[in-house]
């Protein structure tokens, strides 16, 4: 008998610390069920973060997929857009060097002329529409090279205006 209540005894006491250990346990696990129950919170509000973030990113894709496709239109029209200016040059380039001769004749015909030519010319009142045209046309070439834009007035009276304003050294001063 004294063995069976050492036995009991024994199974007593591992009961009684297993009991203390369950309620040991519980103890933890309610605290971990503390700590999760704030992780699930904030897990929660960073999931909700993320799926916002990618609602954005995928917004902002879908964005960049459209510039982008835009800046390929883009491209191929300034690809077109260059293959026509390089035609329009090489044709301006062509024109050019048609028209540089007859340009430098027309310098070279201007440097006959002397100042007695020039008031002749300015003598007049009423020439010829020939004449107009030509002293326009070297009024407009003049003012161009000098200030950069063709002079809104190119009458006869603004040409002879602009002759006056200056002694001419040489005729391609006009």
């Amino acid at each position: 008998m004294t063995e069976k209540t050492n036995e009991a005894l024994a199974k007593a006491d591992r009961l009684e610390s297993g009991l203390t250990k369950l309620d040991s346990c519980a103890e933890q696990v309610a605290e971990l069920k503390k700590v999760l129950a704030v992780q699930e919170v904030i897990l929660k509000e960073k999931n909700d973060k993320a799926d916002e973030l990618i609602q954005v990113v995928e917004k902002e894709t879908k964005g960049v997929s459209i510039e982008k496709e835009n800046a390929a239109t883009e491209e191929k029209k300034v690809a077109v857009t260059a293959d026509e200016v390089a035609k329009i040059k090489e044709v301006c380039r062509i024109e050019l060097e048609k028209a540089e001769p007859a340009l430098q004749a027309a310098y070279a015909a201007l440097n006959t002329l002397n100042k007695a030519n020039l008031t002749e010319l300015k003598t007049f009142t009423s020439p010829s529409p020939e004449v107009v045209c030509v002293v326009s046309a070297v009024y407009i070439l003049w003012e161009g090279t000098r200030v950069g834009k063709i002079p809104k007035d190119r009458s006869w009276k603004a040409a002879k205006v602009r002759m006056s304003i200056k002694p001419l050294g040489h005729a391609h001063e006009f």
